[in-house]
């Protein structure tokens, strides 16, 4: 018995040790650190931004809808049950009434609406159902229908990257983007039967869609042209304005929201072609067409108002565009304003150039009663506002 126990005792003690061990060549040999995730490239970042954005949209305009919908059906089949229910209840029908009871319980647990009746089920149960599904199939043709439109919108912009990645012999890229493409496809449609394919109209033309793909980055160091606009943030600004997350802030003066100008390939406000003149002895903006800056350049928008003597300019330096106007509301006309110019970049190390300025007056300046458009680090990428023969009234559209 004891050299039984002395045994055992040797037995746990080599168990020990040899636990001992296995623990000091662990503390030695550490186990070597998970791999770091390889960085992203600027294409990848840019189909994860413009997917990002895309996914809000659907959720938006999409999920949200249906599920709100879907919970209008809810109540409104809650509804027709304690309906079924009270009426033949009072025909003292114990059966139907504990039958739809149940019913109303079951879809209080599940939310849903079966896709079809078992042969046991209660007609009173079927009727109720039958009505019920008739709105439910227009609830999923409309999401479905929401669906096909979104989907349409985002895979244009991601096609138009495919072409111009191919074209410029990025095959790696376009790669990338039918991956994606293919991806929210499979993803969004699956269940919805196809459409047929439209009639082409000789009178309709599909709007044109021109996304801005990230450049290649070169080796060196990353040069920007201030006289274009650099085309991430033009891609920035286009997905904005097809997404529907700009802002528009104003209008300011006596006319009203009036029309928009809005440049759809992205661009950036850099100023005004001008002229003013006076209404009832006040001063006023006569006629103005605004300046955008694009990734080709400066161009005019469309005018406003009508120009009795040739247009003055006035323009942001290079590098800057408006992120603000004050503005001198007016009386019958729009009376004035200022514009507030912000760097486009951040400022280079040892430049003493400043992150903003304001341009002169246009028209009449004011102190008292002057409202202010724009916040700090926001550029404008459109206008709007009222105008006649004269300009009425001016607002801000800017991106987020």
């Amino acid at each position: 018995m004891h050299s039984q126990t002395m045994k055992t005792a040797h037995i746990v003690l080599l168990v020990l040790l040899g636990a001992g061990f296995i623990r000091a060549r662990a503390q030695d040999n550490p186990a070597p650190a998970p791999a770091a995730e390889p960085a992203q490239t600027e294409m990848q970042k840019w189909i994860a931004t413009t997917d990002a954005q895309w996914q809000a949209v659907f959720n938006r305009e999409v999920t949200d809808v249906h599920a709100a919908e879907f919970k209008d059906l809810a109540l409104k089949y809650a509804v027709l049950l304690d309906a079924g229910i009270a009426k033949v209840s009072a025909a003292g029908d114990l059966k139907d009434a504990l039958v739809l009871r149940d019913e109303k319980k079951r879809f209080a647990d599940t939310n849903v609406f079966p896709e079809k009746d078992e042969d046991g089920d209660a007609a009173s149960v079927k009727a109720i159902r039958a009505a019920i599904r008739v709105q439910l199939a227009k609830l999923e043709t409309a999401s479905g229908a929401r669906t096909k439109a979104v989907h349409a919108k985002y895979d244009a912009v991601l096609a138009q990257a495919q072409t111009q990645l191919t074209q410029r012999q990025r095959l790696d890229d376009a790669l990338l983007v039918k991956a994606k493409r293919e991806e929210v496809s499979a993803a969004w449609l699956a269940g919805i039967p196809a459409a047929p394919a439209p009639q082409p109209s000789p009178t309709v033309q599909s709007p044109k869609v021109s996304p801005v793909i990230p450049k290649k980055p070169d080796s060196g160091t990353a040069r920007t042209n201030p006289a274009m606009l650099d085309e991430a943030l033009a891609q920035k600004i286009t997905t904005a304005i097809s997404t529907n997350t700009m802002q528009r802030l104003g209008p300011v003066g006596p006319q009203g929201e009036g029309r928009s100008d809005l440049p759809k390939d992205g661009a950036v406000l850099v100023g005004f072609e001008y002229n003013t003149g006076k209404w009832k002895g006040d001063p006023m903006v006569k006629s103005m067409r605004p300046l955008f800056l694009t990734t080709t350049g400066v161009v005019s928008g469309s005018g406003r108002g009508n120009p009795d003597q040739p247009y003055k300019v006035i323009k942001a330096r290079a590098g800057y565009a408006v992120s603000g106007l004050i503005v001198n509301p007016g009386k019958e006309r729009l009376g004035g304003f200022q514009m507030v110019f912000s760097r486009m970049q951040k400022r280079p190390i040892g430049s003493s150039e400043p992150d903003s300025y304001k341009s002169e007056w246009v028209a009449g300046e004011i102190r008292k009663g002057m409202v202010v458009l724009g916040e700090e680090g926001r550029l404008a990428i459109g206008i709007f506002g009222g105008s006649g023969a004269d300009v009425g009234s001016i607002g801000l559209i800017v991106a987020p």
